[in-house]
Formats: C-alpha cells, structure tokens, sequence
C-alpha cells in the first residue's frame, strides 16, 4: 500500500500534468482564435515553440528510454566464455586457422588443444 508521501508526490505529479495539458491545450488550440492585440497573448510564447518544445521533450525522453535501455542491457550481460573442445590438433583434423576459431563442422567457438 502507498504511504501518505507516496500519495502526495503522486497527486503533485497528476496536478501539474493537469495543469501542464491545460495551459498547452490553450495555447494550441483556443489562442490562435484570439486577437492577436489581446492582452492574454503575453502569457504564452510564440507559436512555433508549440511545435519545437514537444518535439525536443520527445527527443530526450526517446534518448533517457534508449540510455537506461542500454545500461541495464550492459549491467545485466553475461560474460562469455570459449567452450572448451576436444578434437585433435587443426591440422590433423582438417579445420581451419590454428587456436582459438571456428571449426569447421559444428560451427562452435571454442578453443582447439592439440594432444601429444
């Protein structure tokens, strides 16, 4: 269950989302009705910045999305070991390239031992 704080914080988030949508929906939509010599003109930018404010705040959002996207991705990756195969040496065997590579039947990545 939320505590008090929780649901403060959570009311503060949904008041100012109310009152973000509000003011652009006036901007937007109800402002370009109005004449342009009235005084409610002073408490809005100009229009272009209608059109370039949304679209920065959907590019850093996008960016912030991809970086924790990548960042978990990074943290969370599991190092990769060679798988150790035993086979004769390379070539005795016919396989290409002489260590580690790939061989050329099974297509694993592993590391080739040459027995003496």
């Amino acid at each position: 269950m939320a505590t008090g704080a929780d649901q403060a914080v959570g009311m503060g988030l949904v008041g100012f989302s109310l009152l973000l949508f509000t003011y652009y929906t006036v901007w937007v939509i109800i402002l370009p009705f109005v004449d342009s010599d009235h005084a409610i003109h002073k408490y809005f930018l100009p229009r272009e910045y209608s059109v370039i404010l949304p679209g920065v705040a959907a590019l850093i959002l996008i960016l912030c999305v991809g970086t924790f996207i990548g960042v978990v991705t990074w943290k969370n990756r599991k190092p990769r070991r060679p798988i150790r195969v035993q086979r004769p040496c390379p070539e005795e065997a016919g396989l290409w390239g002489v260590g580690r590579g790939w061989s050329r039947g099974g297509g694993v990545l592993g590391i080739w031992t040459c027995e003496d």
